[in-house]
């Protein structure tokens, strides 16, 4: 049986990684809840804050774009 790859938002690893000096990898185990330390808990908390920032940034300009284009015909 072949399992899905979880896809995590590289800027945010990265922001994170920048802000805690940890490991990507440990970041990453964080956010899949391998780690229950309060730090762990804190970076996870941070990470889907910033995800979903992140996502519905991405979600307003398309629906701006999807606008634009509609009238512009």
């Amino acid at each position: 049986m072949k399992t899905n790859r979880r896809k995590y938002n590289t800027l945010v690893i990265n922001e994170l990684f920048i802000k805690y000096g940890y490991t990507k990898m440990f970041i990453r185990q964080c956010i899949k809840g391998e780690r229950s330390s309060v730090t762990a808990l804190k970076i996870a908390e941070e990470y889907k804050i910033l995800n979903s920032q992140i996502e519905s940034i991405l979600l307003q300009s398309k629906k701006s774009d999807v606008i634009n284009k509609t009238s512009t015909t």
